[in-house]
């Protein structure tokens, strides 16, 4: 499958976003942080590049989960 990437300021990404507010409380029962992190590795390892993350979902545990995925990446 082919994706056609789009321009968000000076990054190529994919046209449709993940929304990353369902890794914290925000409806209902937050996931394990496994569960979380399969979540995110769905979407990273085929080269998935865009996720939306804020410090607002749930203080910033969205953000905190993709750098920990980030950092597993690149250590």
């Amino acid at each position: 499958m082919t994706i056609d990437y789009r321009k968000l300021g000076p990054q190529q990404v994919n046209p449709i976003g993940l929304g990353c507010m369902s890794l914290s409380f925000i409806y209902g029962q937050q996931p394990t942080p496994k569960d979380s992190a399969a979540l995110l590795h769905r979407a990273l390892d085929p080269g998935y590049n865009h996720l939306d993350t804020a410090r607002l979902y749930d203080q910033g545990h969205s953000e905190d989960m993709r750098s920990n995925i980030e950092r597993e990446e690149f250590s």
